[in-house]
């Protein structure tokens, strides 16, 4: 769980592009987003005004990312440690100017990542992986990101959730699949820039949690999640001392159990946030 200073549990939201990527009911697990970092901008951790405008369903902070242009290049890391620890991740970008589309370029970028350790304590072990790819079209007033990710994630830890001295696990997997569109215009005689941006999004989740690792079946639970959404959001230059800043995204969930709720099972989200901005010189 990620918590931003004066929030409680399950209160930061994870925003990338316009679109917040919510976690439905179960609520544990906003923060598995199987994209590389390479891909992503750094965060910015939204708080205040910013939050409830461009937030969504978080009602103290979103940590924020922006999708970066691809520029060719490419990185290999591997290592290694204590207790059985070991790790690869590969990563490739191409980017080729369009003779056919003036001044638009096509990037491809691909990513695999992998972590594994018997841990610092006996059951306290982890698997990891992670593939996530993108492909963008860009120009210098638009950029158009379709991508692709999904990992897995195993782990385990005595007494995890509950103080009952059990080496209890849990197995996770995510996939993303998002489509996202940003552009930048000018209509006012100074010539102050607009923007806009569109994300449209499909999640998948699941979960298997097991009690105790030595008798699986005395107690393990299932949990799949689906999440559609779509947003946008922007700042529109009425002039250059008047502006419109807005936000707006439909989110709908699902979710099949075997231990949660089972007579509310989906559900649906709307927000829309208009914020007007006034520059004055002094």
């Amino acid at each position: 769980d990620v918590t931003i200073r004066g929030g409680i549990f399950e209160n930061t939201g994870f925003r990338v592009g316009s679109a917040t990527l919510l976690d439905p009911q179960s609520g544990h697990y906003f923060a598995e987003i199987p994209i590389a970092p390479q891909m992503l901008s750094g965060p910015d951790v939204l708080t205040g005004a910013d939050n409830a405008l461009y937030g969504m369903n978080s009602s103290v902070g979103t940590v924020s990312f922006g999708w970066k242009p691809i520029i060719t290049g490419g990185s290999v890391s591997l290592g290694t440690g204590t207790n059985d620890f070991n790790l690869q991740s590969i990563y490739g970008a191409k980017s080729t100017k369009l003779d056919s589309l003036n001044n638009y370029t096509l990037g491809f970028e691909g990513e695999y990542s992998h972590s594994q350790s018997d841990g610092t304590i006996d059951n306290g072990d982890h698997d990891f992986s992670r593939a996530s790819a993108r492909v963008q079209l860009a120009s210098e007033h638009s950029q158009t990101d379709l991508f692709f990710g999904s990992q897995d994630k195993f782990f385990g830890w005595p007494n995890m959730y509950t103080p009952f001295h059990v080496n209890e696990t849990e197995d996770l997997s995510a996939q993303l699949f998002m489509l996202n569109h940003k552009q930048t215009y000018s209509l006012t005689e100074g010539g102050t820039e607009s923007a806009f941006e569109v994300t449209a999004y499909t999640r998948n989740h699941k979960d298997h949690y097991v009690f105790s690792r030595e008798a699986p079946e005395a107690f393990q639970a299932f949990h799949e999640t689906d999440v559609t959404s779509i947003a946008l959001s922007g700042r529109h230059a009425q002039s250059n001392v008047l502006a419109w800043n807005y936000s707006a995204q439909y989110i709908e969930d699902s979710i099949e159990s075997t231990t949660l709720e089972n007579s509310f099972t989906s559900r649906k989200y709307y927000k829309i946030s208009v914020l007007p901005e006034y520059n004055m010189p002094l």
